[in-house]
């Protein structure tokens, strides 16, 4: 299960029968297999009983397919559903995922009655030419719209985007990180493109007309994004695909930038950088003190203890301790002795 900070996510992967259209890097049929209908309260169920701290509250998230495309009767019985655990206290609201063009107000008033909160779109990218090469079948006009829609209606608004997409220049992307900011989404997630099997861009990748991202270059690309997102008040509450079954080492991944751990090795960066920012133009240190959120400390060290081993050379001390303080993911404060 994840833990976002204050609350607890619950997610609930629907099965991908509310799009229609086939993204050229799509294999979510795959990904999310089919959920009949009685085995909703069961999963429910299951993943409430994960959940240890009794006191932090639960966030429903509805994942997988397009929510609001799905046929309407099966989206009430998803939300009554979950409105029982909201009626019993189990649950304190309702988050779903979908596209930006199956989004208008009718649907918006609906959600509001199930006591949906949180709406995240499936942008993947903010540059048609971009979308149009990914057959997404709509538009960055789509993702203006949706997200003013949203923000008007009082919902938070999460912004899904795919770096690493066919065609996609270092222009694009930079173009893509300042319409979401211009947005203003409440937050963003980051899921550098995997090739996977059983997909156009898996054929276009055999051929070699596709080349997907490094390691390296996923990783400084997502780390210019977390940089650029966090300092315009902008949350990011993931960095790369969770590991699943299909999401994992020899199985549907192809090709691409894929790490059981992506995101740490992101905010590994990210606390570097910041580590050494803090550090510089101090001539002699004997000792550091290195304080991140809670939960952040693996991030801090760095994946096989790098980050240590950086820090230490770079500052000349072997005397480097961490600690975990704020409930804050992106909390880093050096203390020099």
């Amino acid at each position: 299960m994840i833990s976002e900070d204050e609350k607890y996510i619950l997610p609930i992967f629907i099965p991908d029968e509310g799009c229609p259209f086939k993204c050229i890097f799509c294999n979510q049929e795959r990904i999310t297999g089919s959920l009949p209908d009685i085995e909703i309260k069961s999963k429910i169920d299951e993943n409430l009983s994960f959940f240890k701290d009794k006191s932090k509250k639960v966030m429903l998230c509805f994942y997988g397919g397009s929510f609001t495309g799905i046929d309407i009767k099966k989206q009430k019985y998803y939300l009554e559903t979950a409105n029982e655990y909201i009626n019993n206290g189990m649950i304190s609201e309702i988050g779903l995922s979908t596209r930006p063009d199956f989004i208008c107000p009718d649907i918006l008033m609906m959600l509001k009655q199930y006591n949906v909160s949180t709406i995240e779109i499936g942008a993947q990218s903010l540059v048609d030419s971009v979308l149009l090469l990914s057959k997404r079948g709509h538009t960055y006009a789509d993702i203006k719209n949706a997200s003013i829609l949203l923000k008007e209606s009082g919902f938070k608004l999460g912004i899904q985007l795919l770096p690493g997409l066919p065609g996609e220049t270092t222009r694009d992307c930079i173009t893509s990180i300042k319409r979401t900011i211009a947005l203003k989404p409440d937050f963003v997630r980051i899921y550098p493109l995997l090739v996977l099997k059983n997909t156009e861009l898996e054929k276009l990748y055999l051929k070699n007309e596709y080349t997907p991202l490094s390691l390296d270059k996923a990783v400084k690309l997502s780390l210019k994004m977390l940089e650029r997102f966090i300092s315009n008040g902008i949350g990011v509450n993931r960095i790369g695909l969770q590991n699943t079954k299909e999401i994992s080492k020899d199985s549907d991944v192809i090709a691409g930038p894929f790490f059981e751990s992506f995101g740490e090795l992101v905010l590994s960066e990210y606390i570097f950088k910041n580590v050494i920012k803090q550090t510089k133009g101090y001539d002699k240190i004997d000792k550091v003190d290195i304080y991140v959120g809670k939960g952040m400390t693996s991030a801090a060290r760095g994946h096989k203890n790098n980050n240590t081993s950086r820090i230490a050379k770079i500052l000349k001390t072997q005397n480097i301790r961490f600690f975990e303080t704020v409930n804050c993911r992106y909390y880093i404060k050096v203390c020099i002795w």
